[in-house]
């Protein structure tokens, strides 16, 4: 068995994907793709590598949209248990395969959260780690924070408007006119 993902093995022997239960058969040909692949992680590969890798001896009377397809067909596979985005399309090129991350393999998947039966419907996979979501768990609680602060002293903030210009005057307005919408 090769991890490809977390709880996630490919079972060269048997042509297959297994995440816990689940198991998918593949075909010899995306199995031969994937030992390839896998044997190859990080590196990029040329479409003629893959076609030849592949379809051996055959390999002049294949064109791209052959191995297209069979890109195609594996990564439906291994999206169906769960392991997305791992091979990538290089443009007139061909294609890589992005090993696992060690630290940020755990997918954060708030589509399948069924805790309150809660489904959020948006999927934040493989993301764990980026400076995007970082940044945004970090943001979220000062927006929260100044919202209350500012909800709090809008009266305050509105009385010191009045000191100033008549442009203020109006941002407050629009800022007390949607307040009193949301009531």
């Amino acid at each position: 068995m090769i991890v490809i993902g977390e709880n996630t093995y490919f079972e060269e022997s048997m042509n297959s994907l297994v995440r816990g239960d689940i198991t998918i058969k593949i075909s010899e040909k995306e199995k031969k793709l994937l030992v390839y692949l896998l044997k190859n992680q990080g590196n990029e590969l040329s479409k003629e590598q893959l076609i030849i890798s592949v379809w051996g001896e055959r390999s002049s009377t294949i064109v791209d949209a052959n191995l297209t397809q069979l890109i195609y067909k594996l990564r439906r596979n291994l999206t169906a248990i769960g392991v997305l985005e791992r091979i990538k399309t290089i443009p007139r090129i061909g294609y890589i395969y992005i090993p696992p991350q060690k630290n940020c393999e755990t997918a954060i998947n708030f589509s399948e959260y069924n805790g309150s039966n809660l489904n959020f419907g948006f999927n934040l996979q493989k993301r764990a780690c980026s400076k995007i979501l970082v940044m945004t768990i970090l943001f979220i609680p000062f927006i929260v924070v100044f919202g209350i602060v500012f909800y709090e002293n809008r009266y305050h903030i509105k009385e010191s408007a009045d000191m100033f210009t008549p442009v203020m005057k109006q941002g407050m307005a629009i800022i007390d006119s949607i307040l009193k919408k949301r009531k």
